[in-house]
């Protein structure tokens, strides 16, 4: 699916997880490193760049992991080897806001420091509504085989996801356990007091 130059905000949520084609040039300089991440049993950051779209809104592309230990390389890999003028081919996945939990710090977009991908506060830190970017994310799948995503964590380029969407509802999942619990539990309390109504009373003296 191709977006249309100007995205309804409104509908995101009924395309979320749909396979789209973006083409734009990198805005290398607003690029964000968000982190810490883990891949592969690998320690590192993801990489957010505003992709700007010819005629169109710019908007948000999850571009993948890079790798902690590249050191001070791992932000040199923000351009990906492309200058900012190169067009892009991008094909991703539309996503929509995810929810901070109770553990994860504050952004601090002053200091450089991005823990998790605040839309809304991406597209601001990269010109906001103002310089035409809307609060969009696409999270780019990685095209090419397992050889060649070794070769480009190796190499510092950003590695996007799969493209097999792997969706657990885990609130599904401990209901289940702690349904399954409670029946076990039932059935041990409910066992036990038959034979506590089977044993003769004895007598006091």
């Amino acid at each position: 699916m191709t977006l249309p130059r100007n995205i309804n905000l409104k509908a995101l949520p009924e395309f979320e997880w749909r396979r789209v084609n973006v083409t734009g040039v990198w805005d290398n300089a607003h690029s964000v490193l968000l982190g810490p991440r883990v891949k592969d049993n690998k320690n590192g950051f993801n990489l957010i760049t505003p992709l700007k779209r010819p005629g169109a809104t710019t908007i948000l592309v999850d571009r993948g992991f890079v790798e902690h230990d590249l050191g001070p390389n791992a932000r040199d890999c923000k351009t990906g080897g492309l200058a900012d003028d190169c067009t892009v081919e991008v094909v991703g996945m539309l996503r929509l806001q995810a929810t901070q939990n109770a553990f994860t710090p504050e952004n601090k977009p002053e200091t450089g420091e991005w823990y998790w991908p605040d839309i809304e506060q991406l597209a601001q830190y990269a010109g906001g509504k103002e310089a035409g970017v809307q609060p969009v994310l696409v999270e780019a799948i990685h095209q090419g085989t397992i050889a060649n995503r070794l070769q480009d964590l190796k190499e510092g380029v950003p590695v996007g996801r799969s493209a097999v969407v792997d969706v657990r509802n885990e609130h599904a999942t401990y209901a289940i356990i702690w349904y399954s619990l409670s029946g076990v539990t039932s059935l041990m309390f409910f066992a036990l007091l038959r034979g506590r109504r089977r044993r003769p009373i004895r007598p006091l003296r």
